[in-house]
């Protein structure tokens, strides 16, 4: 048997070298191919589970546990709930998107948030990361795909659309309109995408010492932030101080 990673190191590289990572024919992810999967799951008549993210303890993280956002009590009524358990008549976008679209959850995620939220000022690009096809309806079996792009190439990634719930209601991010599910579903692709990279908040954060200071005050007043980027912390880490009265820790900005 080959070291593990080696086959889907195998299978990349040929990815690669047929001309897979463009947006047109991007990479996929785990080696999993949406259109594949779905067309297995509707001719046997059953729901899609993604067994390389399964909907349970293990891919909400040990991390919750560990900076308090869940307690041990809570994360054991945590329920994996499909949209239509959740709400009689779900979508996946309701009436266009919009940064007011979504509310942040259990999790100090506002980067996330932020991040979204700018990319809804792009709709050609919110399409491309968020495929608007998708639906629950006569086609539906569960499984649902986002793209990223990352050093330099678009990776798609499959999901199925089991949400963590507690008491009926998600418990990271999600919609404002309960019948819209978009913020959810992205944001456990993400997840899924970064979860060997990164530890749950998904930023580290930085320390800085009394020479610091100075450079970072200026990089905030002198420095070049670019349109449709964001910026900020994590408040899963409480600690932090800011060295600057014009942004605050805590918080994430979204430059437009």
């Amino acid at each position: 048997m080959p070291p593990p990673g080696v086959c889907l190191n195998i299978i990349e590289a040929r990815y690669k070298k047929d001309g897979f990572g463009k947006f047109t024919k991007p990479q996929k992810f785990l080696g999993q191919d949406y259109e594949q999967l779905k067309q297995y799951c509707l001719t046997r008549g059953v729901s899609f589970i993604d067994e390389t993210f399964l909907p349970d303890r293990r891919s909400i993280g040990q991390e919750i546990l560990r900076h308090g956002i869940l307690s041990p009590s809570e994360l054991a009524c945590v329920e994996w709930r499909r949209p239509a358990e959740i709400v009689r008549f779900p979508v996946l976008v309701l009436d266009g998107v919009s940064r007011f679209d979504f509310g942040q959850g259990k999790l100090g995620n506002c980067w996330f948030l932020a991040s979204i939220g700018a990319l809804t000022f792009q709709k050609s690009i919110f399409a491309e990361v968020a495929p608007l096809e998708q639906r629950f309806d006569e086609n539906y079996c569960g499984i649902f795909h986002f793209r990223f792009w990352r050093f330099g190439q678009w990776e798609d990634v499959v999901i199925d659309d089991k949400l963590p719930t507690i008491n009926g209601r998600l418990i990271f991010v999600h919609s404002k309109n309960q019948n819209e599910f978009w913020p959810a579903l992205l944001e456990k692709a993400y997840a899924k995408y970064f979860y060997a990279d990164i530890d749950i908040c998904g930023l580290s954060p930085d320390f800085f010492n009394e020479s610091d200071s100075s450079q970072w005050t200026t990089s905030v007043y002198e420095g070049r932030w670019v349109a449709g980027t964001t910026a900020g912390g994590c408040l899963n880490y409480r600690g932090i101080k800011s060295h600057c009265k014009c942004v605050e820790t805590l918080n994430t900005y979204s430059i437009s």
